[in-house]
């Protein structure tokens, strides 16, 4: 079948090399996503500008022009795991621009001392990030900011912590074991909005995958996924399936790898 077909085409999962689970997820939707597009075609629903790629658009008492001309292919599987970040450039004296980048997971940097929770690093995510030595077009250095915006919600989304990180002494790679407060049930701040106004998706949690270990280049994954009709979570654990009989054994996880969330 193809599904396996597009395991195979993962070498290493044929040899007794371990591989991030992230990049797994991420790689299988996206092969996924390249064959329903084979099989279904489904044009964007990003509207066409009359081949002008850039629209005038107000943000406040700013004007920014955004590029809504790029060729954003969608799916069943995107119409499930989809979403888009509005990425805009802020230049002083100048209009600033925004582009729409797709993506099927968010990935949140819990490194920092003052991200504890969930909410602390979706906040990081979408912050002002300051933009070194840009130019205007006279050639002039101008102050400039670029910042993410999500505008585009998914049915589920995909949460990914990023627990390895290199050291700037060693240079070598290491595991955050940090513990991230993360809820069961949240919804995406306004904040956090292209569009401030949209109504923010409701999500609850249904999965977390876990990395167990200290090393990066090792360690074992395991999965608990809340079953509805039980209403208990199992840990999926290789070939074993395990009854979580304690939820905040879910909730207050050290090693919590991958969040899954389902709009409901």
């Amino acid at each position: 079948s193809y599904f396996y077909e597009t395991l195979a085409e993962f070498n290493p999962i044929a040899t007794t090399w371990q591989e991030d689970a992230q990049e797994y997820l991420c790689f299988l939707l996206d092969k996924l996503h390249s064959e329903v597009l084979r099989v279904i075609p489904k044009k964007s629903d990003i509207p066409e500008e009359n081949d002008v790629n850039w629209q005038m658009t107000t943000g406040g008492k700013r004007v920014i022009l955004l590029n809504k001309s790029e060729e954003f292919s969608e799916s069943l599987i995107t119409d499930i795991f989809g979403g888009t970040f509005q990425s805009v450039v802020y230049k002083k004296g100048m209009t600033s621009s925004s582009r729409v980048e797709p993506f099927f997971c968010l990935h949140l940097d819990i490194h920092p001392d003052h991200i504890n929770n969930l909410h602390d690093a979706i906040d990081h995510l979408t912050e002002k990030e300051k933009i070194e030595g840009f130019q205007d077009n006279k050639g002039t250095e101008v102050p400039a900011s670029k910042q993410l915006k999500i505008e585009k919600q998914p049915s589920v989304l995909l949460i990914h912590l990023k627990r390895f990180a290199y050291s700037r002494e060693t240079y070598l790679p290491y595991k955050v074991t940090k513990f991230l407060q993360y809820p069961l049930n949240f919804f995406l701040l306004p904040q956090w909005l292209a569009n401030s106004k949209a109504k923010p998706y409701r999500y609850r949690l249904f999965a977390v995958i876990s990395h167990w270990g200290i090393q990066t280049i090792g360690g074992h994954y395991t999965c608990d996924i809340y079953h509805e009709s039980w209403q208990k979570w199992i840990r999926y654990d290789d070939s074993r399936l395990l009854v979580v009989e304690n939820a905040e054994e879910v909730l207050k996880n050290s090693n919590a790898y991958l969040l899954c969330y389902i709009k409901y």
